[in-house]
C-alpha cells in the first residue's frame, strides 16, 4: 500500500467551477488530501493564468486541462507560455496528430525550462467522453501518436485503460 505522502501525490483534486474564489477556497479546504489541482478550461477562462500560480503557491502541482488543438505552431506557441506558468501537465488531443503533439511538448519543455522550472509533461486526450461514435481502432492510432509525439501520457476512459496500457 502506498504512503500517505505518495497517495496524496497520485491523487487531483477537479477544480471544475467557474469562479477563482470558489476555486481557491475547495483547494484549501482539501489540500491535506490531494497533491495535484486540476484546472479545466472553465475555470482557466474566468480566472485566467493567475489561477495557476495560486494553486503552485499553495503548494499544488497543476494540471491545466485545456485539451489544445490546432495547427502545430498555435500550439507550440501557446504551450511554450503555458509551460512558464509552472504547470506540471497540460492537455491536447491526440486527434490533432503527432506534429501536433509535439509541438506541444516542445514548447511546454521550452516554457518551462525559460522560467527555469522543471520539465513539465503533455498528457494526450485518446478519446472525449462524449464521443460515443469513434471507431473501436482509434484508441490504438491515438497512444501510439502520443508515444510518437513523446507525451508524457495519455488521458483515456477508465474503461479503455487496460488496451491502452497494453499498446503504450
Amino acid at each position: 500500500m502506498p504512503e500517505p505522502t505518495e497517495l496524496r501525490s497520485r491523487l487531483a483534486l477537479a477544480l471544475d467551477v467557474d469562479d477563482q474564489v470558489a476555486a481557491m477556497r475547495l483547494a484549501r479546504e482539501l489540500h491535506p488530501w490531494f497533491g495535484v489541482a486540476k484546472v479545466g478550461l472553465e475555470l482557466f477562462s474566468a480566472a485566467g493564468p493567475d489561477i495557476v500560480a495560486q494553486l503552485v503557491d499553495e503548494g499544488y502541482r497543476v494540471f491545466l486541462d485545456l485539451k489544445l488543438h490546432d495547427i502545430p505552431t498555435t500550439v507550440g506557441k501557446a504551450a511554450r507560455v503555458l509551460g512558464a506558468l509552472g504547470v506540471t501537465y497540460l492537455t491536447a488531443h491526440a486527434f490533432g496528430g503527432a506534429a501536433m503533439l509535439r509541438a506541444a511538448v516542445d514548447g511546454l519543455t521550452d516554457g518551462a525550462a525559460g522560467a527555469g522550472l522543471e520539465s513539465p509533461g503533455v498528457l494526450a486526450v485518446t478519446i472525449l467522453t462524449s464521443d460515443d461514435g469513434a471507431p473501436p481502432h482509434i484508441l490504438g492510432k491515438r497512444v501510439a501518436t502520443a508515444v510518437e509525439a513523446r507525451c508524457a501520457g495519455f488521458v483515456c476512459a477508465a474503461s479503455d485503460v487496460a488496451e491502452a496500457k497494453h499498446l503504450a
